[in-house]
């Protein structure tokens, strides 16, 4: 064989092995695949990140899922936020917040481009480590909440240096 079509090969088979990783589509600003929340808890959430988004034009969701399906939870949570359109296009300020259960257990708090500035990665870490108390007591509801009052902390202090 040559080697063009020993090259060939190699992709098919790599295209037949390599799993083809699926991004959930998102419906509502909190997506709860892995059925962790309450209904009553989901509605609270959403309605939190609604006033946020509204009073500060930053987009953000929230998503709990089984598992990553291999992958690593920051790239997950980019690639879901990215798949997604989360964030105002023009202003790449979204935020997707991440809990997955199995493989790759824990959280990731993803930012676009245009929201890092005010939460950068040393504030997103301190945000996530503060928050994984409540995690690791099967407190998710309040682990979001914790979560979104902290960036919305970080959202008005960023607003009052703006004015």
């Amino acid at each position: 064989m040559n080697a063009t079509k020993i090259s060939a090969m190699i992709i098919m088979f790599l295209i037949l092995v390599i799993p083809v990783i699926g991004y959930p589509k998102l419906t509502n600003y909190v997506n709860d695949f892995a059925g962790l929340l309450t209904q009553e808890e989901e509605d609270n959430l959403n309605e939190i990140i609604h006033d946020i988004n509204l009073e500060y034009s930053v987009e953000i969701a929230v998503v709990t899922i089984e598992n990553t399906e291999g992958d690593g939870r920051v790239n997950y949570a980019n690639r879901i936020g990215e798949e997604n359109g989360v964030g105002k296009k023009d202003k790449d300020n979204g935020i997707l917040i991440l809990w997955s259960l199995d493989n790759e257990k824990g959280g990731a708090i993803a930012t676009g481009r245009g929201i890092e500035s005010i939460l950068n990665d040393a504030k997103v870490t301190r945000i996530g480590r503060a928050s994984r108390q409540y995690f690791d007591s099967n407190q998710y509801h309040q682990a979001f909440v914790f979560i979104l009052d902290e960036i919305k902390t970080e959202l008005e202090k960023a607003k009052g240096q703006g004015d």
